[in-house]
């Protein structure tokens, strides 16, 4: 009795360095795709910062006026919801999909029309 209850205690740990092996091995796929994420980000800084003192540069000079400027007030809103592809990022997915509808029931209570264009599998399902 003693030697089954051995194998189990055996594979047991060998199943635990299994999925602490898997689990090293997405932590450095992750490390390396925030790596280049943030690398991409710094890059386009300089744009970035051009654009928006640009903006501000516009908004300070009340003689400008532009489509762009002008403020309308619109009853129609679009809400561009962006989720995941696959279910890995599962927390991430469910809240955004949790705030998206309750953001679109809280406007069309205000008596806007709202529409939502999705961005991933998850929320095409999800809104379909």
């Amino acid at each position: 009795m003693a030697t089954a209850n051995m194998k189990d205690v055996k594979r047991r740990i060998k199943s635990v360095e299994s999925t602490k092996q898997i689990t090293k091995a997405m932590q450095l796929v992750a490390t390396s795709k925030m790596r280049r994420a943030k690398e991409r980000a710094v890059a386009v800084q300089p744009f970035f910062e051009t654009l928006f003192n640009a903006m501000c540069d516009i908004s300070k000079d009340s003689n400008f006026t532009s489509v762009f400027t002008t403020k309308v007030e619109k009853k129609k809103t679009l809400m561009i919801v962006i989720a995941g592809d696959r279910g890995l990022a599962g927390g991430f997915n469910v809240n955004v999909l949790k705030k998206a509808a309750a953001k679109a029931d809280d406007l069309r209570q205000k008596g806007r029309e709202v529409s939502i264009m999705v961005i991933g599998k998850i929320a095409v399902e999800y809104f379909s």
